[in-house]
C-alpha cells in the first residue's frame, strides 16, 4: 500500500511500524498521538478498502501511539492512556479496537467485519476526549 511517509506496512499479514514513524514520542502533544493512532487505523481500513484479501493482526501496543506513548515512560501503557481515562474502558477491549481483535481470533474472520470495525475504531479515536488518566503513585 502506499501512504505519502511510510508511517504503517504490512509484513506477512501483520502490521508494523514503518521507517516515517516517530522514534521519540515524547515531545508530542496528545493531539499528535492521537492522529497518529488514527493513521494506524485509517490505514487497516484502506487496506481492507483496496481489496485487502487477507486479515491482518494490527500490531497491538507495538503500533499503538497511546501504547508507545507509555511504554517511552517506561510504564505500563495503560497509566496514560486517554482511552483508559474514559468512564468505560479501563483498557481496549470496549472499544471498536476489542471487536477487531476478537474477530481476528475466529477461526474465518469476516474480511466486511474487520473493515468496518477498523472504521468504527477511526471514528472512536477522532471523538475521545483527550485527557490522561492520573500518573501512577509509585
Amino acid at each position: 500500500m502506499e501512504n505519502e511517509k511510510e508511517l504503517f506496512k504490512i509484513v506477512d499479514n501483520c502490521l508494523f511500524t514503518g521507517k516515517d514513524y516517530p522514534k521519540d514520542l515524547l515531545p508530542l502533544t496528545l493531539e499528535e498521538i492521537r492522529g497518529l493512532t488514527v493513521k494506524k487505523w485509517e490505514f487497516i481500513a484502506a487496506y481492507y478498502e483496496m481489496g485487502g484479501g487477507e486479515p491482518i493482526d494490527d500490531g497491538n501496543a507495538m503500533t499503538c501511539a497511546f501504547c508507545l506513548l507509555g511504554g517511552s515512560r517506561r510504564k505500563v501503557g495503560c497509566d496514560f492512556c486517554p482511552i483508559g481515562a474514559t468512564p468505560d474502558n479501563s483498557n481496549c477491549g470496549n472499544t471498536p479496537y476489542g471487536d477487531y481483535s476478537s474477530e481476528l481470533q475466529l477461526p474465518t474472520p469476516s474480511l466486511a467485519n474487520l473493515h468496518k470495525f477498523a472504521q468504527a475504531e477511526v471514528e472512536f479515536l477522532k471523538n475521545l476526549e483527550l485527557k490522561r488518566k492520573e500518573e501512577p503513585i509509585e
